[in-house]
């Protein structure tokens, strides 16, 4: 009985703090509260069934699911093709941290390089993921951190629930046709639920 008390004594004091703690997930509810075009709100065509959230103008038809990595079906509407530019698209995190963000198909090594731009064909979809590139981490392997990641560059918070009626933003530029189209989806974080 001694020798184990004295392992566990011995386990606690050259374990980081914390390794003997139980783990506590959060699970994040969210809105799709606005949508911006070149920084103009828009009215909203959108409805929100579970974690899918829709939006739809005459040129595009979005819909979003927002987990532990952004993802998204777009559909193009017009009778051009559509180009995504993945250089210019950010997510902005709770915090109002801009980051770049790279999707599915680019490797991990090349996150921190010229993305090229994804063609969507006319009356064409996509399917893709926005995954900022500061939750790709490498450390004897690579990592994704979910998108509320309290780990990400070492930035804990206190507690999740501090969360609650924050925002998070995803922008992504467009061109259509010749113009440039900045859309700007923002959601509210509604709930959190720790399990």
């Amino acid at each position: 009985m001694k020798r184990i008390l004295l392992l566990v004594v011995a386990m606690m004091m050259f374990c980081p703090k914390g390794v003997l703690a139980e783990k506590v997930e959060y699970e994040y509810c969210l809105e799709q509260v606005l949508v911006t075009v070149n920084n103009e709100n828009v009215t909203l065509k959108c409805n929100t069934e579970k974690d899918l959230m829709k939006y739809e103008d005459e040129f595009v038809d979005f819909e979003w699911e927002i987990t532990d990595i952004p993802r998204f079906h777009l559909t193009n509407k017009t009778q051009n093709t559509i180009k995504l530019v993945w250089n210019d698209a950010v997510y902005q995190d709770d915090k109002g941290n801009t980051q770049k963000v790279m999707h599915e198909g680019v490797r991990f090594i090349d996150k921190s390089k010229d993305i090229p731009e994804s063609s969507i064909l006319s009356l064409g979809n996509i399917n893709e993921i926005v995954l900022p590139v500061d939750h790709i981490i490498y450390f004897n392997g690579w990592t994704i951190y979910p998108l509320f990641s309290d780990k990400v560059k070492h930035k804990y918070i206190k507690n999740a629930t501090d969360r609650i009626n924050k925002n998070i933003k995803i922008m992504l530029p467009f061109v259509i046709g010749s113009d440039l189209y900045e859309y700007t989806f923002i959601f509210k974080i509604t709930n959190v639920i720790v399990s």
